[in-house]
């Protein structure tokens, strides 16, 4: 791992932004937990620069902003032809560790400049989680339920075992419960977005197209 990033946290490809670079060069855009985008040749892993993000959307937080804190997953959007949108490859989205929110980050100045609450996302993960420990239960019978030993066991989600889908949902980890997950298809310019231990992949539409063409005008 290159001595600039502390931990591997996110990884994305996208175009080089800046006057000095070709239509055909690429960079990789790396997090580590921190409010930094690290960037990098692919090839050599020589480090490019670093992007300090901030958001000085709210007044009370003068010129600067705040730092846009556990930066994690990252994803740089591609349009296909039918979708394309001049500007849009000095923008990365991104989501920061226990925050409800997906950010756009101009590569260019490192501010957030729109984010979407996908709180309601979160909260359709923790319906299920309640409806699959209550479902489980069931299953198992209320004597067989008392007499299983209460012992956290993330890996057994994908287990076929009675009892160890109800140990799964009976101690879920509400902490680490999420976003964790962005993807961008684009064959028809949705998001594909999910959270950490969710057995769910939402896909959603994101109104990012007049961000960017306001910031691009």
């Amino acid at each position: 791992m290159p001595e600039e990033i502390k931990e591997g946290w996110g990884l994305a490809a996208g175009r080089c932004i800046g006057p000095d670079y070709g239509a055909d060069c690429r960079h990789l855009y790396a997090s580590d937990g921190s409010s930094k985008i690290t960037v990098f040749d692919p090839i050599t892993w020589k480090h490019v620069r670093t992007i300090q993000v901030s958001d000085s959307r709210n007044p009370r937080w003068g010129s600067s902003g705040s730092p846009l804190n556990h930066i994690n997953e990252l994803e740089i959007v591609e349009p296909s032809e039918d979708y394309a949108l001049p500007g849009i490859e000095n923008y990365i989205f991104a989501h920061a560790f226990h925050s409800d929110d997906l950010s756009m980050i101009d590569l260019r100045t490192g501010q957030v400049t729109r984010s979407w609450n996908l709180r309601k996302l979160i909260r359709s993960q923790q319906k299920h989680v309640e409806e699959m420990k209550k479902q489980s239960a069931a299953d198992l019978g209320r004597d067989r339920v008392k007499k299983i030993k209460k012992v956290r066991t993330p890996n057994f989600a994908n287990s076929p075992d009675a009892e160890d889908v109800y140990k799964h949902f009976a101690t879920y980890d509400w902490g680490n419960n999420v976003l964790n997950g962005v993807a961008y298809l684009k064959e028809d310019d949705s998001f594909l977005i999910t959270g950490k231990m969710w057995n769910h992949v939402y896909k959603i539409e994101v109104d990012y197209r007049d961000a960017v063409e306001t910031d691009s005008a």
